[in-house]
């Protein structure tokens, strides 16, 4: 049967020690119509696991912005961090770009996702966005500390652009330790409401928070 997709060329090379299959003349065909020329092309064989290039692009639509195409690159810092860049090009909204972080420690690993673009859709002209985070550090066998971000420009974006629907946000910084003696956490965390009727300046900021268990023999 006719495949959903398939790449025709004209020349075929794979380089096994680079591990890259290289096209000459390629042709891109969707159910057996060529739909894409190009006189070169290339991507990683089965065998790497990462590679810097572009990923598939994914394609949505939605009431408050339109059409999407979100183009993702992917690209390898090192043997331990790794970035993607997604630009999402909208019908209504203009261009978002989105990002990806990731970098993996000895003793910890850190994440990082964030958003930004230049909006007016409740009649202020300004830049907005968003910025995830996670991060998580062994101490030695007892404690580890970390942290987790959570933060929005305004109360509609995240809900507009489909990032997430919930409608309140938390960022912690901690140290935590579990052992024998049993366990503990001491915490800050803030709190960023997305609600219309939960202004800012009313949403408490905990410092510190305690929590722990302590076993006796």
């Amino acid at each position: 049967p006719t495949p959903l997709w398939r790449i025709r060329a004209a020349r075929i090379v794979h380089d096994e020690d680079a591990r890259v299959v290289h096209y000459e003349d390629a042709t891109f065909d969707v159910l057996g119509v060529p739909v894409i020329y190009t006189p070169y092309f290339r991507h990683p064989d089965p065998t790497l696991q990462r590679a810097t290039g572009f990923l598939p692009p994914e394609y949505f639509q939605s009431t408050t912005f339109g059409h999407a195409v979100k183009a993702p690159y992917y690209w390898v810092l090192d043997d331990f961090s790794d970035v993607t860049l997604s630009p999402i090009v909208t019908t209504d909204d203009g261009v978002l770009l989105d990002g990806e972080y990731r970098r993996r420690f000895a003793k910890g690993d850190l994440w990082l996702n964030g958003s930004i673009t230049q909006q007016d859709y409740d009649g202020e002209d300004r830049l907005r966005g968003h910025l995830f985070g996670e991060g998580l550090w062994r101490l030695n066998r007892t404690f580890e500390t970390g942290f987790s971000l959570e933060q929005a420009s305004d109360d509609p974006y995240l809900r507009r652009y489909e990032f997430t629907d919930r409608d309140r946000l938390e960022s912690e910084l901690f140290v935590r330790g579990d052992g024998g003696w049993g366990w503990g956490e001491a915490s800050l965390v803030r709190f960023q409401s997305l609600r219309d009727d939960e202004p800012f300046g009313q949403i408490p900021t905990a410092l510190p928070v305690f929590e722990g268990r302590l076993d006796w023999p």
